[in-house]
């Protein structure tokens, strides 16, 4: 019996996380507010800072109880969803997910953002569709949305916490829903996995010499 690192994506991202969190704490305080901080209405197209910012972010939380939230679910989730969709994949998926929600910070001109919130949402409602065949819509999806989108609506309503970004709870669930259907959907297309293959069979035409 031996430890494999089974998710390397997952492992390696909170790493880095907790690694900043020690940074920002204890050696460089201020690196999160001053480097890692989304930019949203403070944006300046002439600060290079803030153009890796708009990525960046995900990496840095405003305190340990952010982190370890944020934390618990990245844990859980990711290594499912690195088994279910391999290592490269979720992370081009984590990598649009911190872009768009980062854009959008600048566009609605929101408060600076910081956390990997959003990437967590994406995984949660990515998570619904991992044992889901091609045309079919899971429960668990319809169950897990209707509840997001009741808890955000009411959360921004009431505005319980300002410092809490509804907005980027949305982005990612709404990125984490639409990686969803489209990998359902190439699951199902002819010649993917588990989908029909109406092409010649395997291996080398007729009359192929061996190199």
């Amino acid at each position: 019996m031996q430890l494999r690192y089974n998710a390397p994506v997952t492992f390696s991202f909170a790493l880095i996380c907790v690694l900043v969190m020690l940074l920002d704490q204890y050696v460089f305080p201020g690196l999160v507010g001053a480097y890692l901080s989304a930019p949203g209405a403070d944006f300046n197209a002439t600060q290079p800072a803030h153009y890796f910012a708009i990525l960046l972010y995900v990496f840095g939380h405003e305190s340990w109880t952010h982190l370890w939230n944020n934390f618990l679910f990245l844990l859980l989730l990711g290594p499912i969803l690195e088994e279910k969709y391999t290592p490269k994949p979720l992370l081009m998926m984590l990598f649009t997910t911190a872009l768009v929600t980062g854009i959008f910070n600048i566009l609605m001109k929101q408060p600076p953002l910081v956390g990997a919130s959003s990437l967590v949402f994406m995984m949660i409602m990515l998570v619904s569709f991992a044992r889901t065949k091609a045309g079919d819509i899971p429960v668990s999806f319809i169950l897990i949305f209707v509840l997001f989108l009741l808890a955000e609506l009411t959360r921004g309503a009431q505005n319980t916490n300002p410092a809490v970004s509804n907005m980027a709870h949305i982005l990612g669930g709404v990125c984490g829903t639409i990686f969803g259907f489209l990998k359902m959907a190439a699951a199902g297309a002819p010649g993917a996995e588990g989908g029909e293959s109406e092409g010649p069979p395997p291996g080398p035409p007729p009359g192929a010499r061996r190199g």
